[in-house]
């Protein structure tokens, strides 16, 4: 059978699984020149907006972890899709 899906489809046939992208894999850089000035401030850093995938992203940096997450001592590093508001109810994107 064929599972469509807004990023990809999916076929299996006889134990062979095949899955094609719609969209291509996409990947975001950021270079952090002073880590030690963001650790001092004890706030989580914010990237730039990027786009992937139609949406819009931001990647959340907490250099001494998530207190909030069980993240003491750690560094937390999260993904965070921007302009929810545009998103329908009930949204949901599937990230792997």
């Amino acid at each position: 059978g064929t599972e469509y899906n807004r990023s990809y489809s999916l076929q299996a046939n006889l134990g062979v699984t095949r899955v094609l992208r719609e969209e291509r894999p996409s990947s975001k850089i950021v270079t952090i020149t002073s880590f030690s000035v963001i650790r001092e401030r004890f706030e989580p850093y914010e990237s730039s907006i990027f786009e992937a995938a139609g949406y819009k992203w931001r990647l959340v940096l907490y250099v001494t972890g998530n207190k909030h997450d069980g993240g003491n001592n750690h560094i937390s590093l999260y993904v965070r899709i921007e302009d929810t508001e545009s998103l329908p109810k009930g949204w949901e994107v599937n990230v792997d």
